[in-house]
């Protein structure tokens, strides 16, 4: 929708939403020391390849997350 138009949402910067060192320092200042955290997945749609994927992405920041079926 261009601007002026009633639903007009200017765009935002996805850069804000990813911000990895941010998310480190922020992960340092909580109690979070390594344990493990449980995810449970499942075997319908794609919910262990989504698991997978989430599971890297906080392993880069020092997040022990596992998968659980």
């Amino acid at each position: 929708m261009p601007p002026g138009t009633n639903g007009y949402e200017p765009p935002f910067d996805i850069s804000a939403l990813y911000n990895p060192t941010l998310a480190r320092e922020e992960l340092a200042k909580s109690d979070y020391k390594g344990q493990p955290i449980e995810m449970l997945v499942h075997e319908q749609a794609a919910s262990e390849p989504i698991g997978q994927l989430f599971q890297a992405q906080m392993k880069a920041l020092g997040v022990n997350i596992q998968l659980t079926k």
